[in-house]
């Protein structure tokens, strides 16, 4: 790390949070945290008890920058206690990790150090790069998808870096990957509304169901016999096809290596 005056560049900001990303994972490993992470684990697996190594480190990655200890604190606040050795600017830059951004993301083009994805979720373009080096993204697919967490790369506006797993999906998948995005939006609608449009979108929608409600539901006539329902007329409900979860994104996906 330069710890000259100037500005670090921006390849040794990555490198830099490549050291700290595996000295907090360790940290979080540590037999201080066993207890915890492999009830983390456990509850995160469901029912059949088994993960996946993509899964696994997703799960770990989740523990250390957000699980909420029984103190209030995460994992990565214990971290920053543990480490008065760090600088101003290691600081901040971790400080930064604590609200990953996470969802399924389009792959719009590769530059030479970074990939540009689209997330499907808030339609936010994210310039990102992997502290493994550019080596990395290059088994993505052209103009295929990408589930990944990100974290920011700070000080430098515009820069994410890709935190955990990722795993890559076709352009042939895209249908499925649509139901996923939509599944996860239902779920957890935080990772929507990053975007400061979209919720403005989501205020305008809700404003506009109302107004249609009301309208629909003013009473035009009264009265006081109840309307005789017609033999067969019984509304009947169709099945539709469960997409899977979105912690097991299926369109031929292809995990990649974590980070």
């Amino acid at each position: 790390m330069n710890h000259s005056d100037a500005e670090p560049s921006l390849e040794s900001l990555i490198e830099r949070s490549a050291e700290l990303k595996r000295a907090l994972v360790d940290f979080a490993c540590s037999p201080r945290f066993d207890r915890r992470l492999t009830a983390f684990m456990l509850e995160a697996s469901g029912p059949e008890g088994e993960l996946e190594e993509s899964e696994a480190v997703g799960i770990i990655d989740r523990f250390a920058l957000q699980h909420r200890l029984s103190n209030g604190k995460t994992v990565l606040d214990q971290f920053l206690a543990s480490r008065p050795d760090l600088s101003a600017a290691d600081r901040d830059m971790l400080r930064g990790w604590h609200d990953p951004v996470e969802g399924l993301f389009e792959i719009r083009r590769k530059d030479r150090t970074a990939i540009v994805l689209l997330n499907l979720l808030d339609d936010l373009e994210y310039r990102t790069y992997s502290n493994m080096g550019p080596h990395a993204f290059r088994p993505l697919p052209k103009g295929g998808f990408l589930y990944a967490r990100l974290v920011p790369i700070s000080p430098v506006p515009g820069a994410w870096l890709v935190s955990g797993y990722m795993s890559s999906y076709p352009k042939s998948g895209a249908a499925q990957i649509a139901q996923v995005a939509l599944k996860l939006a239902t779920r957890q609608p935080e990772l929507v509304f990053r975007n400061p449009e979209k919720i403005e979108q989501g205020w305008k929608q809700m404003r506009e169901d109302r107004a249609a409600f009301m309208s629909s539901s003013a009473p035009t006539s009264w009265s006081c016999h109840p309307q005789k329902r017609k033999t067969g007329s019984m509304p009947t409900t169709g099945t539709a096809s469960k997409p899977r979860s979105p912690r097991t994104p299926s369109a031929g996906g292809h995990g990649m290596s974590r980070t």
